[in-house]
């Protein structure tokens, strides 16, 4: 093989006197120097990079400098691209934002003009229900009031229809008994609930015989009957509290006063058919006899007695009262 040059730069530095100069760089001072050691061969384009990159006039190869304007000439356009492409869509959005905010616009005065019909009609409704509900106040006063009248009417037709049925009881009925005059000049009437002498109670008139009236249980109850009455039905614990305390005492313990109880057909009942549901007998007497009376007692709820139906005694009448007084 041929022998391979080797290049190296060899400096000497000149002395004058004792006083040190600054070293200037020389001109390179090429020899030749051969070297056994490396057989490798040396590239041209290294050994010749290397003298020229340590020559004064360096510059850079050509294919770096064409890559890097390559390079920057498309960064260049990708910039320009990017610069159009943002533009236009930045404008696109632009119009389509202003498109949008006309159309909010647009709906913003149609809402503001819808808020201010829905105002007014609220306004308007408001006015009606308070004009509703000032008639509705006034209907049900007018109601209320008319339901006092119904429940009056009501009343009234009642109590006429009860007078209309007592009267009818009565196959000739004692007009001046019941309604004497209130004024000879005018005629005018007026109707009593309850004969002379009868005791009102709970809408019922009651005639206590007197002391000197004394008779059997069938004959009491004629004379009732003869008066429009019958012999007394007790149904409920005041009925005889109030009997018992208009009872006048007898001097013996044996007598009293007929009531409307009697037994027929082994069963006790009253005289107007209804069966026998409240009992106030006295303990010291037996139940044996067919007719019932009763005389007054210090303990009201214990005054009946049986006794013979052939036996003179007292007697208490009750009627329905001719009027109802509300």
């Amino acid at each position: 093989m041929a022998d391979e040059l080797t290049y190296s730069t060899i400096v000497f530095d000149k002395v004058h006197g004792s006083r040190p100069q600054v070293r200037k760089e020389e001109d390179p001072i090429y020899a030749d120097v051969k070297t056994e050691k490396s057989d490798a061969p040396i590239p041209e384009a290294a050994a010749s990079g290397t003298s020229e990159k340590n020559s004064p006039g360096f510059s850079p190869p050509k294919p770096a400098i064409v890559c890097l304007g390559v390079l920057c000439a498309l960064i260049l356009s990708v910039s320009v691209a990017l610069c159009v492409y943002f533009s236009v869509t930045t404008h696109l959005i632009n119009t389509d934002v202003m498109h949008e905010l006309e159309l909010l616009r647009d709906n913003q005065s149609s809402l503001i003009t819808e808020y201010q019909g829905l105002k007014m009609l609220y306004a308007n409704l408001t006015t009606e229900t308070e004009m509703l509900e000032s008639d509705v106040k006034n209907l049900s006063t007018d109601y209320q009031m008319l339901k006092n009248a119904y429940r009056n009417l009501t009343a009234e037709a009642r109590a006429m229809n009860w007078t209309l049925e007592r009267i009818f009881q009565f196959s000739n009925f004692p007009v001046d008994q019941w309604c004497p005059l209130k004024n000879s000049h005018t005629q005018v009437r007026e109707c009593k609930p309850c004969l002379l002498h009868w005791m009102l109670f709970n809408s019922k008139c009651y005639l206590f015989s007197d002391g000197n009236q004394w008779n059997t249980w069938s004959n009491s109850r004629k004379n009732c009957l003869m008066s429009g009455a019958d012999l007394v039905v007790i149904d409920s614990k005041e009925e005889q509290e109030f009997i018992n305390s208009h009872s006048l005492s007898y001097y013996d313990k044996w007598h009293g006063y007929w009531i409307g109880l009697m037994t027929e057909d082994g069963t006790r009942r009253w005289v107007n058919g209804a069966p026998l549901t409240e009992e106030y007998w006295n303990p010291n007497f037996g139940q044996h006899s067919s007719c019932v009376l009763t005389n007054s007692s210090s303990n009201p709820l214990e005054s009946w007695k049986s006794a013979s139906c052939y036996m003179h005694n007292r007697w208490i009448c009750e009627s329905n009262t001719l009027i109802i007084q509300n």
